[in-house]
């Protein structure tokens, strides 16, 4: 009976250790498998920074093959939701929605950030955050009333989708359209 049980639990113990070896990782501080699957088929080239669970989704900061850092963002179940990503210089949007911004009524507004929302379906965003900058001494007040920054949606073609008067950060969510 000792030789059968011996080598009995001497090959459960190797295979016990080599599925451990090659099995990934799971439990609260690990990105479950059909998330890292769904990032990597999607994003073969990206080198992945970190990683966040929100209430509904994943997030993984990353940087892009173009060397440009981007937020890919994943249902629970592994259902890509969109990409943010960020651009530094103007000459990153694209031609149309340079031309789009010149002549809407915040063409002469200080850009602060830009990026690129790519949403199923192929289609794609882009948000600019732009502040005309302040007349007031902000000192003397404590609100937000005069402020003059405002998220701008521009579809590919420039066209001019949405303003949002925020005097607070960018948004989190994309604004989705009509």
């Amino acid at each position: 009976m000792k030789k059968i049980i011996v080598p009995a639990l001497t090959c459960m113990a190797v295979f016990a250790f080599q599925y451990a070896a090659t099995a990934a990782p799971i439990g609260p501080g690990y990105l479950p498998a059909r998330i890292t699957s769904a990032f990597s088929s999607q994003y073969p080239t990206a080198e992945m920074n970190n990683w966040a669970r929100r209430t509904n989704d994943y997030v993984i900061n990353f940087i892009t093959n173009k060397e440009r850092s981007a937020d890919a963002y994943y249902f629970l179940d592994g259902t890509w939701l969109r990409t943010d990503t960020r651009l530094s210089r103007i000459s990153d949007l694209p031609e149309a929605v340079r031309d789009g911004l010149a002549r809407s009524s915040y063409g002469k507004y200080f850009i602060d950030k830009m990026e690129k929302v790519q949403l199923p379906f192929h289609r794609t965003l882009y948000i600019v955050g732009v502040d005309y900058g302040g007349y007031i001494d902000w000192d003397l007040f404590d609100t937000h009333a005069f402020s003059n920054k405002y998220v701008l949606y521009f579809t590919p073609d420039g066209r001019l989708q949405k303003a949002v008067h925020t005097p607070d950060e960018m948004p989190t969510e994309p604004f989705a359209g009509d």
